[in-house]
């Protein structure tokens, strides 16, 4: 009796268990199908469950689009996949002696999804992978086989170790493209007796990554000062996010930095409230400013007077810094001045404030929207409007809440911007006369919605004999850059 082996198309859409595939099979499975035991090669379109209780090591074929359960698989199963997405490739759960993904025209897929199938065997050809972490694919244990055409597609070079082989790259055309195409480092593959390597170096020459302005500006930085901690700090850097933060962090990008101990001088003299109801006074104020990144020192020279419930001051002031921090130092003089005025209705009262100043810096080279600059001017505006209330705790105890807002406006080169913001706070005056001399302590603290920190502390005296006296002051500002200080010293005189 002889005996013809036959090959037929089974197409399931309710549940089908076959008991042995005797015959070579085509099956399109759209539900659920049981197979007990392979006698001959079978192929299957699967878009639904399909398990496999024994294989008998006959060649299993699965264009896979649903679920595949493969319980004892002494042969190998072949999983083909070809859509688009690797994510349509579900899951298969495997006990024996495993199975092979073959994966083909699949673009952008993640190795990490790839792996997680569990594959004994890995055949790619036509498709693009993308590896986050160059060590998941040195460390996979899998059988690799890289067939012709394929793209590797490396997330974060920096887990690259330079020159180590790509496993498994058996066909043609296989190339590695980093994808960030902007990145600081570049790739190559060498073809080196029978054995690929992976060769990746980081461009140290930072010149190098700009073709603008920016380059020339840090061509002539190595030139004239190779050690410069903003080149080495920008050749640490280790992706072009990092290096950007690096540059905005730094006044040769970003003229901002410029106006930091601008912006500080501005806000300490916002903190002067009048409180003194008797100001009717010259006054010259030496002062020094000092901080982690900014030191200066300067003049205030100051005249007040009132008209009933009405008080107005005007002050002039110059002074210098120098600032400086581990990606930046420079110079600059400042001069300006002031104008605050105070309306009290008794106890109620109205305080404003209106200030400019200009400033002339001392620096090298920046860039700023395509323009290269050298020791540029900058200007800056500034006021305040606060209201409060004064209450009496006693003869000698005077408290002051007050609520109101502050603002800035600051230019330099084509750079310009403006922060409006409100504060709020307290002040509180102790005095008493001893023997014709006037002792005055005043502590000040305030808080921005910004975070800032305001803070002061004053010591004075007053001859109500010769009409003359003399402070002793300390300003406090804690701000997002840094905690500030400034000593004055002022002497005045009433007239």
């Amino acid at each position: 009796m002889e005996r013809y082996f036959c090959k037929f198309l089974l197409i399931g859409y309710g549940v089908c268990c076959l008991e042995s595939a005797v015959f070579a099979a085509d099956i399109e499975n759209y539900d659920v199908i049981d197979n007990y035991s392979l006698i001959e090669t079978t192929n299957i379109r699967n878009y639904g469950t399909y398990d496999v209780i024994n294989t008998n090591n006959k060649a299993l074929t699965i264009y896979n689009y649903g679920t595949v359960g493969i319980i004892n698989s002494s042969g190998v199963a072949d999983i083909i996949q070809n859509v688009p997405d690797i994510n349509a490739l579900r899951p298969i759960h495997v006990s024996g002696s495993g199975f092979k993904v073959n994966i083909t025209d699949v673009q952008n897929a993640n190795l990490q999804d790839i792996k997680n199938l569990g594959a004994t065997e890995v055949y790619i050809s036509n498709s693009s992978i993308i590896i986050n972490d160059f060590a998941d694919w040195r460390n996979w244990a899998a059988a690799l086989d890289l067939g012709d055409n394929n793209t590797l597609y490396l997330a974060n070079p920096e887990t690259v170790i330079s020159g180590e082989e790509i496993k498994g790259i058996h066909g043609n055309g296989t190339r590695i493209i980093l994808l960030d195409t902007d990145s600081l480092y570049k790739v190559t593959l060498v073809h080196d007796s029978g054995a690929y390597l992976i060769n990746i170096y980081k461009e140290n020459n930072v010149a190098n990554l700009f073709d603008d302005e920016r380059g020339d500006l840090l061509q002539d930085l190595q030139f004239t000062d190779e050690n410069n901690p903003l080149l080495g700090a920008m050749r640490n850097a280790k992706n072009r996010q990092e290096l950007e933060h690096i540059m905005q962090s730094s006044y040769r990008f970003n003229p901002a930095v410029l106006m930091r101990p601008v912006n500080t001088l501005n806000q300490l003299s916002l903190m002067n409230l009048i409180f003194d109801k008797n100001l009717v006074y010259g006054g010259l104020s030496g002062f020094y400013i000092g901080s982690k990144t900014t030191d200066g020192f300067g003049l205030d020279l100051s005249f007040g007077g009132k008209s009933d419930d009405f008080y107005m001051m005007a002050t002039l002031n110059l002074s210098r810094f120098n600032y400086g921090d581990n990606l930046n130092d420079f110079d600059g003089f400042i001069y300006g001045g002031n104008i605050k005025v105070k309306k009290s209705f008794d106890d109620f009262w109205v305080h404003g404030l209106i200030g400019a100043s200009g400033v002339k810096f001392k620096t090298d080279t920046l860039y700023y929207n395509h323009k290269i600059y050298r020791n540029p001017v900058g200007f800056s505006g500034y006021g305040a409007l606060d209201v409060g209330y004064d209450f009496h705790m006693s003869s000698d105890v005077l408290l002051s809440p007050f609520v109101g807002g502050v603002g800035d406006y600051e230019s330099v080169v084509d750079y310009s911007d403006t922060d409006i913001t409100m504060r709020f706070g307290g002040n509180i005056i102790y005095s008493y006369v001893i023997d014709n001399l006037k002792y005055e302590y005043t502590a000040m603290a305030g808080v921005a919605v910004t975070g800032d920190i305001l803070g002061k502390i004053a010591v004075g005296f007053m001859s109500e004999l010769d009409n003359a006296g003399v402070s002793l002051n300390v300003d406090l500002l804690n701000n997002e850059y840094d905690l500030h200080y400034k000593i004055s010293i002022t002497g005045k005189v009433l007239f």
